[in-house]
C-alpha cells in the first residue's frame, strides 16, 4: 500500500515537472512583439531619470528641429499605469541580456499556470489527472498571450486574487487581506485592476443572493468582503497612480471606435471566423453541461459561485484580446463539470481519450494563434540605415512600429507616435485614423489625409514597413508619384523616404539603397554552379543564363536580350582588396559613394558611380582574392527583390 502511495506520489511530481517545463518552453518560444520594445525603452528612462515619467519624450508633436536630443518640446502628459512592469523588464534584461526577456516570460508562465493548477486540485477539487489536462489545455489555449506584457504579470495576479475569494468563500480559509498589497501592485503594472474590484463586488453580490437561503454566515461574510471591495478600490487609487487607472479605461472607452479599428487584437472576434467558431464551440459545449447539470441535479444554490466566472465569457466576443478571460472561464467550468461526472471505470477511460483528443485539438489551435501572432515584422534594417545616416527633421511612421524605432534611434530621433493610445487620441492617432478611413473611399482620399499630415507635422522622412502591412504599400505607392519624395532606403521589410526640403539633400540626391537580407530559394529557382569560376548561385527559371567567357555571367529573359537590360555577374581572382579590377562592361564616371552592407561569407558593398548625368550601381563581394562584381540591369527588367535573391545566395566553392 506504502509503494503504490509513494508511486502516486513521484508520478505527480514528475508530471508536474514536464507540465512546468512545456509551459516555461511555450512561454519562452513566444515571438517577440511590438511593444515590448517600449516598455524596455521606458523602464530604461525611468531607471536612469530614477522617477516616473509621465510626459511623453518620445514623439516630436510636429515641433521642428526634434532630432536634436535637447530640444524643449510641447508638454503633453500622458498615463503611466505599466510604469512598474517596464522597470522589472528593464532590469531583468539589462542583468541578463536581451534575450533573457524570453526566461522572464517563461518564468510567469509557469507562475501563472501553477497558480491555475492550485486552483483546479484546491478549489474545483479535480483529480491530478484532470487537473493536469485541464492546466495543460489553459497552457495550449492562452499561448498567445505569453509575451513580454504586463498582462504576463497581471494575469497572475487575478487568477491569485480569484484563488483566495474562493478559498474564503467556500472553504472559510480567511487569507483576503492579501488581496490588498496585491491590489496595489496590481495598480502599478496595468489599467486593469479594475478587474480585482470586479472579483470582489462580483462575490459581494453571490454572498447576498446565498444569505436568502443561510443568513447566518453569508451574511458575516458579505460584510466582509464588502470592507475587501472598498479597500481593494482605496489600493487602488493611492500614489503614485491616483485615478489613472480608471482614466485610462475611460479614455480606452471613449474612443473605442478608435481602437477597434486600428488594432486587429481589439477588434471583434468575428472578424476572424475561424477563431469566433472556435471560441464559440470549446466555450459552448461546456457552458451547455453546466447548465444541463445544474439543472439535472438542481444544483443552481450551490454552484452560485461560478457566476462571475460564468460572466467572463462575454468580454471574448467583442474583442479577440478578451478571449483570454473566456479561456480562462472554460478552464475552470470544464474542471467543475468534471467533478459532477460520476462514471464506471470504462467510461473514465473514454472521457480520458476524449481529453486527451481535445488537447490535441487544443494544441493546433495554439500552433494557429501563434503562428499569427508570429507575424511580426521589426524595421531592424531601416532603424540601422537612419540611425547610420544620421537623418534629419521629423519622423513618420504606422501605428505600432514607433516602440521599436525608439528603442533604437532615441534620443537622437523621435517618432510620430508609437503604441501608448493615451499620448496619441488627441492628435496623430486622429491622424492617422483619418488615413484608414479615407483608404475605404479612394486613393485620391488618401493622398489629401497623407499631405494634410505631413504638411501639419512638419515631416523631412517617412519609415514604412511595406512587408504584411497593406498601409506601408499604399502610403509607398503614392510616394512614388510625389516629386518632393525620393526613396532613399528599402529591403524586403522597410522602406524609408526622405523630403526634398533641404534637410537631408545628400540622401535626396543619391540613388536608393538597398540592404540585403536572407531569402528563401522556392522549388522555382534553378542552381548556377561552375567550379572554373568557384561559383555558385541561385536564380528564378524565367531567366536564362549565358557565359560569354570564365569570368562572366548573363542573366536576362527573353523580352530583354539587350546586355543593358540583362543582370551582370563578374568573378575573377586580385591580388588583394586594393586590386584593380578590369570590368568586361563599362562603368560611367567615378565613384561618389561607397556602402558596407551585410553578406555571410563576404565583405560586401554597393557602389555607386556618377558623371553627374548617368548613374551606375554595382554590388561589390570580396572573399580573400575571390572577387564577384554584379551589375544589375540598367532598366526595370528584373525586379530589384529578384536581384538582392540572387546576391545573397551567391557562395564560393572550395
Amino acid at each position: 500500500m506504502n509503494n503504490i502511495f509513494k508511486y502516486k506520489k513521484y508520478s505527480t511530481v514528475i508530471f508536474l515537472f514536464l507540465l512546468f517545463l512545456f509551459t516555461f518552453i511555450v512561454g519562452g518560444l513566444q515571438p517577440q512583439n511590438l511593444d515590448m520594445y517600449f516598455h524596455l525603452k521606458m523602464g530604461e528612462v525611468i531607471a536612469h531619470e530614477g522617477k516616473i515619467i509621465n510626459q511623453d519624450i518620445f514623439a516630436h508633436h510636429g515641433v521642428v528641429n526634434s532630432e536634436t536630443s535637447n530640444m524643449q518640446a510641447e508638454t503633453r502628459e500622458f498615463l503611466p499605469v505599466e510604469w512598474l512592469f517596464q522597470v522589472f523588464l528593464y532590469t531583468f534584461v539589462s542583468k541578463f541580456g536581451f534575450s533573457s526577456y524570453r526566461i522572464f516570460v517563461g518564468v510567469f508562465t509557469v507562475l501563472q499556470v501553477g497558480v491555475v493548477y492550485l486552483l483546479c486540485r484546491r478549489i474545483i477539487r479535480t483529480n491530478v489527472l484532470f487537473s493536469l489536462i485541464l492546466s495543460l489545455s489553459y497552457t495550449l489555449l492562452c499561448s498567445p498571450f505569453f509575451i513580454a506584457r504586463p498582462h504576463i504579470i497581471v494575469y497572475t495576479l487575478f487568477i491569485t486574487v480569484l484563488f483566495i475569494l474562493l478559498k474564503y468563500l467556500l472553504y472559510d480559509k480567511n487569507y483576503i487581506f492579501l488581496i490588498l498589497p496585491i491590489t496595489y501592485l496590481w495598480t502599478n503594472l496595468h489599467a486593469s485592476v479594475f478587474m480585482a474590484v470586479y472579483l470582489c463586488g462580483a462575490y459581494v453580490v453571490v454572498c447576498l443572493v446565498a444569505s436568502l437561503t443561510n443568513k447566518g454566515i453569508y451574511l458575516k461574510k458579505t460584510k466582509a468582503l464588502t470592507l475587501l471591495t472598498v479597500g481593494v478600490f482605496l489600493c487602488s487609487i493611492l500614489p503614485p497612480e491616483g485615478l489613472n487607472a480608471y482614466k485610462f479605461s475611460w479614455m480606452h472607452y471613449q474612443y473605442s471606435y478608435m481602437v477597434r479599428m486600428m488594432i486587429t487584437e481589439w477588434g471583434p472576434i468575428y472578424a476572424s471566423p475561424l477563431l469566433f467558431i472556435f471560441y464559440l464551440l470549446t466555450t459552448g459545449i461546456v457552458y451547455g453541461c453546466f447548465f444541463y447539470i445544474c439543472l439535472e441535479k438542481k444544483m443552481f444554490t450551490k454552484s452560485l459561485w461560478l457566476v462571475p466566472i460564468l460572466i467572463l465569457i462575454i468580454p471574448g466576443f467583442f474583442s479577440v484580446r478578451l478571449i483570454y478571460f473566456g479561456y480562462l472561464s472554460f478552464t475552470i467550468i470544464a474542471g467543475w463539470v468534471l467533478t459532477q461526472i460520476n462514471i464506471s471505470q470504462f467510461k473514465k477511460r473514454a472521457l480520458f481519450i476524449l481529453s486527451v483528443g481535445a488537447v490535441i485539438v487544443l494544441t493546433v489551435e495554439a500552433y494557429i494563434a501563434i503562428k499569427a501572432y508570429s507575424n511580426v515584422v521589426i524595421p531592424v534594417k531601416a532603424a540601422d540605415f537612419i540611425g547610420k545616416e544620421h537623418i534629419k527633421g521629423n519622423m513618420f511612421n504606422q501605428f505600432g512600429y514607433g516602440g521599436y524605432l525608439e528603442y533604437r534611434l532615441y534620443p537622437q530621433h523621435k517618432v510620430f507616435m508609437d503604441g501608448r493610445l493615451d499620448a496619441y487620441f488627441c492628435c496623430e492617432l486622429k491622424e492617422w485614423y483619418d488615413l484608414v478611413l479615407s483608404a475605404k473611399v479612394s486613393l485620391g482620399e488618401v493622398n489629401k489625409a497623407l499631405d494634410k499630415t505631413l504638411n501639419k507635422y512638419r515631416i523631412s522622412y517617412i519609415v514604412l514597413v511595406t512587408r504584411n502591412d497593406p498601409s506601408g504599400q499604399v502610403i509607398s505607392s503614392l510616394l512614388e508619384d510625389n516629386r518632393e519624395w525620393r526613396l532613399a532606403f528599402h529591403d524586403d521589410v522597410s522602406e524609408v523616404w526622405v523630403k526634398n526640403d533641404g534637410k537631408n539633400t545628400d540622401l535626396f540626391n543619391t540613388s536608393t539603397q538597398y540592404l540585403s537580407y536572407t531569402s528563401k530559394v522556392n522549388h522555382k529557382n534553378k542552381i548556377f554552379s561552375d567550379p572554373s569560376m568557384s561559383l555558385t548561385f541561385t536564380y528564378p527559371s524565367n531567366l536564362n543564363v549565358t557565359k560569354p567567357n570564365n569570368q562572366l555571367i548573363i542573366l536576362n529573359d527573353e523580352k530583354h536580350p539587350n546586355e543593358k537590360d540583362a543582370l551582370l555577374i563578374y568573378s575573377t581572382t586580385v591580388p588583394n582588396s586594393k586590386g584593380d579590377l578590369n570590368l568586361p562592361f563599362a562603368v560611367v564616371g567615378h565613384m561618389e559613394q561607397a556602402i558596407a552592407i551585410n553578406k555571410s561569407g563576404f565583405d560586401a558593398k554597393i557602389l555607386t558611380f556618377s558623371d553627374g548625368s548617368n548613374e551606375t550601381q554595382l554590388f561589390l563581394l570580396r572573399n580573400g582574392r575571390q572577387t564577384i562584381v554584379i551589375r544589375p540591369p540598367k532598366s526595370g527588367s528584373i525586379e530589384p527583390q529578384t536581384i538582392l535573391d540572387i546576391v545573397e545566395s551567391i557562395s564560393i566553392q572550395h
